[in-house]
């Protein structure tokens, strides 16, 4: 195990860190401090598998299971 901040300093340019807060993940769009669209592409079911009800993942599902739209991804 390498501490984080090592993994950090010595990462490549082109890898991004996303730090996920449940509670204004769940609100998707709503928090604009949290807001970023590319935080909402991913498929983060796994880690609210762990610490969310069924109900509150079907509620959330855009802003859980990502908003990556392949159809519009290829044409831009």
């Amino acid at each position: 195990m390498i501490p984080m901040a090592d993994n950090l300093n010595h990462s490549s340019v082109t890898v991004t860190n996303e730090c996920i807060n449940i509670p204004l993940h769940l609100n998707g769009p709503e928090n604009l401090n949290y807001y970023r669209v590319d935080k909402f592409f991913n498929d983060y079911t796994p880690v609210f598998e762990k610490h969310c009800s069924p109900e509150e993942i079907e509620a959330s599902k855009l802003n859980i299971k990502g908003r990556f739209n392949a159809k519009i991804y290829e044409e831009n």
